[in-house]
């Protein structure tokens, strides 16, 4: 049996919402990190600079 979204308590509802964005989240932020860490070991740092200054304006698109 199929559950309308208008049935049922709020809560749960907000919960099956954001755990997959939080998740998401997550995710992104590991990749970010990973990222940063094998540019600015592998290409120093400049490139670790140019990764650190680009992550946050990735993340606003993502967001968006």
């Amino acid at each position: 049996m199929e559950r309308n979204m208008t049935e049922g308590g709020i809560s749960g509802q907000i919960v099956s919402f954001a755990v997959p964005i939080i998740l998401g989240n997550i995710f992104q932020q590991l990749y970010n990190t990973a990222d940063a860490m094998i540019v600015g070991r592998i290409l120093g740092k400049d490139a670790f600079a140019a990764v650190s200054v680009a992550n946050p304006i990735m993340s606003v698109v993502l967001f968006f």
